[in-house]
């Protein structure tokens, strides 16, 4: 699994990666330009999506 803070750069996102994004685990389902799709299959089963921009993904750079 990768954490969403080991990104640096948008482009490292690939689709069927595992994130870690709001203390949840989300599969990257679509890339689309500066756009990415997250989905996840909830505690009660049901699928959920969201979409994001990639850089909304990034975490901080370490200082």
């Amino acid at each position: 699994m990768k954490k969403t803070n080991d990104y640096h750069e948008p482009n490292e996102f690939s689709v069927g990666d595992i994130i870690f994004f709001e203390e949840r685990d989300w599969k990257v389902a679509e890339i689309n330009g500066s756009r990415i799709t997250l989905y996840r299959d909830r505690i009660d089963g049901r699928p959920e999506t969201i979409r994001l921009r990639q850089k909304d993904l990034q975490g901080t750079p370490d200082s």
